[in-house]
């Protein structure tokens, strides 16, 4: 909950799974815009995946528009979406590695 929207668990596991399934296809598309050694690459990927999730799933086209205007349900869903992405993102580069079992 954020932003004024909320997501479901429904919802958010829906988006999960369909962000999961375009990162591999959005990053390959922007490495071959940006150049594979580019680090903005990786950003602009997660950001395409999120849309494209977000558009999947609610079956609308996220425009500029709508991730601007706090009148738009689904502009504030995807930019829920968006920062939750991002703060795993963070989380899983801060947490420590597994000690080995050995």
């Amino acid at each position: 909950m954020g932003y004024g929207a909320i997501i479901s668990a429904a919802e958010g596991s829906a988006l999960l799974a369909l962000w999961f399934a375009a990162l591999d296809t959005c990053l390959a598309v922007e490495r071959r815009r940006r150049g594979d050694e580019n680090p903005d690459a990786w950003g602009a990927a997660r950001v395409r995946a999120t849309l494209q999730a977000c558009e999947v799933f609610y079956k609308r086209v996220v425009t500029e528009e709508d991730l601007l205007s706090p009148d738009s349900e689904l502009g504030r869903k995807a930019n829920l979406f968006y920062i939750f992405m991002e703060q795993l993102q963070f989380v899983t580069h801060l947490a420590p590695a597994p000690k080995d079992a050995s």
